[in-house]
């Protein structure tokens, strides 16, 4: 109990005293000066403010030029695009927008006072359109910057300081959704400018070299200055906004609603709403927690030398949400790094505080975008919000004056104003910014000298000098093959790890190439080692398979990141016939066969499949039989399926449970091919063998509420017809769980014996002892039976239903158009509530299958009922009111959660991702808590909004949309359960713009576990 607490978070979300960072702050804007005295930060440190409006707009993202100035995109347009080419049409809750030209900014700020104020501020680039990610070129006189909907390069040719050339790089970037996009522009040593794919938007990029990208939602790339490449870097994630590199190169993100930083390994993928991980699994992760909100960005690496020594090679994360950046350290487990979190290193009392993007500059100092603005979240709050502000923005920047006052100031450096020698010295700068940048103006200025620069320095003392000098060699094409050897075998595992690095980027390899990156395997440093198992993923060859088998043997327990990024290299290898067909031909044996056998089952390669089919069965483990098994029936042949089940069957004889999973995975990946599983004959012999037995361990209690249901659905898809009598009896039985009488219900029904399933279900229906949820999903079942006798028995049970289950009764005769009918009848009759009909879910389901004479009946049966939104108002205020007073308790709040809510919502770092996740929901106050849960359809993310697919034969199936398998689409149902449907049984899919959050939660929720819910929400 904590009644006091929460009473000060109710009188803080209708705008009270406390000022911590909320979606919508409480209070108005302050000029930057008044901002400054309320930030916090540690002892010694000073924040000072840079620039702020009406210099700029809302900043986006942060770079630096050689000069050492600061580049900022800003914007006054955002949330809405203004109107131009390429602006695709927005839903309608994004509509917005006065039809203006575009009028964004790329701005640079150089001449920074002692006091960190600009001197000089440029519009180098204007009427931009939403422009997040940025990078300057050259000597400043040139950038590269995303303004919708492409990758512009952008020039100065007159020397007044201002663009006035601009050429389309890349196009087609998706821009339905503007708070992501294109961003985090990051120019590194090896050539490429890397950047983030923001949410939901679907890209298709043709680069100059004619090869097509296409990417949907989050996701990391890098792409050539000149326009002639675009690659995809990584797969997945929801909304990555902000890159950074470590001097290894090791390249780190942060993403929303995922987790806050992660060490990004080349080719993987990683988790995004609905997304499951592909059959290598996710890409390891580096932090068990979220700070506190699922609005996490700008990820800032310290490599300088002006912060203090234990705020170095720390990771600097902004959070805008809460108001805060955060602090994290890096801990070694060989090539994995894990976040070591420390207290924040900047909080503020102003709740308009938001940080979006940092940057460690050329001076030492970080540098902060501050997105100023009262509402934070794209879509916890609606953009056309009365507070929502598109005017205010700061850039701060964080210096160390000592706890005396006696640390040296940050100084900057012009790179233009260096000889090439003098471009060569700073190659060994402490500061990593300075080194990236003067390899790349050596290179971009100076090109016919850079290697004469760069070639004696290969022998410099500073390792840093070293590294970019060997780059700068390769960039050239001058890095011979002795200095290739020499740097091989240096001293220093920072140079050496860039070797590798540097060699995974050549197309093709002679013998010295493959001689050193094999040779890196057997580095005593584990970066070498993961940058050398990188590489050779790159550059497939027969005998690598072996090296990099060994290497995951090899590898530390712990070393989540080798690991994967060895497995992702193996599976390119078993990904080419060429060394498929090559495999009988070598020896494998012990633990480098068995994880030889574990590739070839995840690889999702057909000949690596063959290859392990015609694997002797005795030298197959279960584990193997069991990864394989989808995609053998979904990439394999007869012979191979035939097989394959024949050996499963052989291996866990007396069984059932574990065949059972085997001829469910077996079931989905011939359904993702296209095929009708039915009709597979070993598939279904297989099935009606095991079937007695399953059903014997049904009944016995052997499985538990999940295994046993699903158990029973294989018993009615591909069991026999004489199996209905121990249905039945299962089916009737009161001892056993509501969910397997269904499921057997169920079973009955598809193994036409309709009658006694029918009746199951209608008993269970009627049931009044049985919970809820048992009833509802008998009304399910029914529902989805296009048959009279089905419908009559859900007419039948609404008179003696509560308002919760005629709800699930009602979307169940929607389904048919006869049912929406008898719905229509029952109504008029009044056997059931007309308020149904004002439901959104029921009304869109009614509508989809309605004729014009029943919708003109309903618009009668509602017409002098109030309105959904008026009693839902009415609802939020007594709740609101009611809240403060209330003995709830946080532990049975948790429990209301995880009934209620955590099917389909995950509320920290574990949990289903298939609803919005939760971290930092607190931070919305109990009103706008209140809307989520009481309304859920008022603020819908679009991501979020559910499908209705009408069948080929007539019946409407709604859930959110998860994913496609193949040949198989993949929606959740409101119990986060999943839905798939066979594409060749689609007719039609239609866009909803409600949430698969139910929309009865004040009648499904009884109100004593609101409370208790709000207050376990507010407690995060």
């Amino acid at each position: 109990m904590f009644r006091l607490s929460l009473a000060a978070a109710f009188l803080a979300a209708l705008g009270g005293v406390s000022l911590q960072a909320q979606n919508v702050a409480p209070t108005d804007a302050i000029p930057a000066e008044e901002q400054q005295p309320k930030f916090h930060l540690p002892p010694g440190f000073e924040i000072q403010c840079v620039l702020s409006e009406p210099e700029i707009g809302q900043p986006m993202n942060l770079n630096f030029d050689a000069r050492g100035r600061l580049w900022v995109t800003h914007s006054i347009e955002y949330p809405y695009p203004a109107a131009g080419e390429g602006v695709e049409p927005r839903p309608e809750r994004f509509a917005g927008g006065d039809g203006n030209a575009p009028r964004d900014r790329l701005t640079i700020v150089e001449s920074l006072a002692a006091n960190g104020k600009a001197e000089r501020i440029t519009h180098f680039a204007s009427g931009l359109n939403i422009p997040i990610g940025q990078t300057p070129l050259g000597d400043g006189s040139e950038a590269i910057v995303y303004s919708i909907p492409s990758i512009f390069h952008v020039r100065d040719t007159n020397g007044d300081g201002q663009a006035d050339q601009k050429e389309t790089l890349y196009a087609g970037f998706g821009n339905r959704d503007t708070h992501g996009m294109s961003n985090a522009y990051t120019r590194w040593i090896d050539g490429w400018i890397y950047g983030c794919h923001g949410f939901t938007n679907s890209s298709t990029i043709r680069d100059g070299s004619g090869h097509v990208t296409s990417m949907r939602s989050g996701n990391t790339y890098r792409f050539r200055a000149d326009g002639s490449r675009f690659q995809q870097f990584t797969f997945g994630q929801v909304n990555p906004f902000g890159l950074t590199f470590d001097p290894l190169g090791n390249l780190f993100d942060s993403d929303c609603h995922t987790l806050p930083v992660y060490l990004l390994i080349r080719g993987a993928l990683y988790p995004h709403f609905g997304n499951k991980p592909d059959a290598l699994g996710f890409g390891p992760t580096m932090i068990d927690h979220n700070h506190g909100s699922t609005g996490i960005c700008g990820p800032a690496y310290y490599s300088a030398d002006h912060f203090p020594a234990g705020y170095r090679d720390s990771i600097f994360i902004c959070n805008p949400v809460t108001g805060r950046v955060h602090r994290d350290q890096l801990k070694r487990v060989g090539s994995t790094y894990l976040i070591d979190s420390q207290p924040d290193f900047i909080q503020c009392d102003d709740p308009w505080f938001r940080p979006v993007d940092a940057i460690v500059g050329p001076d030492g100092a970080l540098y902060v975008a501050d997105f100023y603005n009262a509402v934070i979240g794209h879509y916890e709050v609606p953009l056309p919000h009365p507070k929502r502000d598109r005017t205010h923005g700061r850039v701060w920047r964080i210096v160390y004056r000592g706890t005396n006052g006696d640390a040296p100031s940050p100084t900057s450096v012009d790179l233009t104003r260096l000889t090439p020698e003098q471009l060569g010295e700073r190659l060994a700068d402490p500061n990593l910014q300075v080194r990236v940048a003067a390899t790349n103006y050596l290179l971009d200025a100076f090109p016919d000298q850079a290697g004469d620069i760069a070639l004696p320095l290969l022998r410099s003392e500073s390792a840093e000098q070293r590294v970019h000098s060997l780059w700068i060699l390769e960039r050239l094409g001058k890095l011979n093959d002795s200095a290739l050897r020499q740097l091989a075998a240096d001293p220093d595992r920072m140079v050496r790890v860039h070797v590798m690095r540097m060699l995974a980027e050549r197309e093709t390899w002679q013998e010295l190439e493959t001689r050193i990156v094999r040779q890196g395997l057997y580095d005593d440093d584990p970066f070498v080692v993961r940058t050398a198992v990188d590489a050779l993923g790159l550059h497939p060859a027969l005998e690598n398979i072996a090296l990099l088998l060994q290497c995951w043997s090899d590898a530390i327990e712990g070393d989540t990141h080798l690991v994967h990024t060895v497995r992702i290299a193996l599976r390119h290898h078993l990904r080419d016939a060429r060394f498929v067909k090559a495999l009988p031909g070598v020896r494998y044996a012990g633990e480098s066969l068995q994880k030889l056998q574990q590739m070839a089952a995840v690889s999702e390669s057909a000949p690596a499949l063959g290859w392990l089919a015609a694997t002797p069965a005795d030298q197959l483990s279960p584990g193997v039989l069991q990864s394989a098994a989808p995609w053998i029936a979904r990439l394999g042949d007869d012979d191979q399926l035939r097989r394959w089940i024949t050996v499963c069957q052989e291996k866990f004889a007396g069984k059932t449970l574990p065949q059972a999973n085997l001829i469910a995975s077996m079931a989905a990946g011939l359904e993702q091919r296209g095929l009708q599983p039915e009709a597979s004959v070993p598939l279904k012999a297989w099935c009606e063998q095991l079937s007695v037995p399953l059903l014997a361990e049904i009944q016995a209690g052997s499985y538990d509420a999940k295994q046993g249901p699903a158990a029973l659905a294989l018993v009615g898809r591909f069991g026999a017809s004489e199996l209905a009598p121990k249905l039945g009896m299962l089916a009737g039985d009161a001892k056993q769980t509501g969910e397997l009488r269904v499921a057997a219900a169920q079973a009955l029904i598809a193994l036409d014996a309709r009658p006694e399933g029918l009746a199951a279900l209608q008993s269970l229906l009627a049931d009044a002892t049985a919970g809820l949820d048992i009833r509802r999903t008998a009304a399910q079942a029914l529902g989805a039976v296009d048959a009279e006798a089905a419908r009559s028995m859900l007419v039948d049970a609404a008179p003696h239903s509560a308002a919760p289950l005629q709800r699930e009764i009602a979307l169940a005769l929607c389904q048919t158009r006869a049912g929406a009918e008898q719905l229509l009848g029952a109504i008029a009759l009044g056997k059931a509530s007309a308020r149904l009909l004002q439901d959104q879910t029921v009304g869109e389901r009614f509508a989809g299958q309605a004729t014009a004479e029943m919708k003109t009946q309903a618009a009668m049966l509602t017409r002098d009922l109030p309105s959904v939104e008026s009693r839902l108002a009415e609802l939020i205020t007594e709740r609101a009111a009611a809240f403060a007073d209330q003995p709830v308790s946080v532990e049975r709040g948790e429990q209301a959660f995880k009934k209620h809510c955590g099917a389909c919502h995950r509320f920290g770092p574990t949990g289903p991702a298939i609803g919005p996740q939760l971290d930092g929901a607190g931070k919305r106050g109990v009103a706008r808590l209140l809307e989520d849960v009481l309304d859920p359809n008022r603020n819908v993310d679009a991501a979020f909004r559910t499908v209705n697919v009408l069948t080929s034969d007539g019946k409407v199936i709604s859930g959110l949309k998860q994913r496609e398998e193949g040949e198989v689409l993949v929606l959740a149902d409101q119990r986060g359960q999943e839905i798939r449907i066979p594409r060749d049984d689609i007719d039609q899919i239609r866009n909803s713009p409600l949430s698969l959050m139910p929309a009865n939660m004040a009648e499904a929720l009884p109100e004593k576990d609101l409370y208790d819910l709000l207050s376990y929400l507010l407690s995060k």
